[in-house]
């Protein structure tokens, strides 16, 4: 279960790699990724379709990992304000 848990956490990553390159390209000038970004597209697809086909077989245990990181957003707003 973990390993399919850490899936989620994998496309976040490669989610959040798009989103950086996108909001300031010139942060990373020097550093070719090849393909990017249809290959970083890619992982993020494969790694949320097993994410996603995680929920279909385990719900329970899906949906104990989703309350698990809701748990962490009144935390997430706290820090924010300070």
């Amino acid at each position: 279960m973990s390993c399919r848990l850490d899936a989620v956490f994998f496309g976040l990553t490669g989610a959040a790699l798009l989103v950086f390159r996108k909001r300031d390209p010139t942060a990373v000038k020097g550093m070719a990724m090849p393909g990017h970004p249809w290959t970083t597209g890619i992982f993020v697809l494969a790694f949320w379709t097993l994410a996603l086909s995680t929920i279909r077989a385990v719900p329970e245990d899906a949906g104990m990992g989703v309350l698990l990181l809701l748990m962490g957003v009144p935390v997430y707003l706290y820090w924010k304000r300070r």
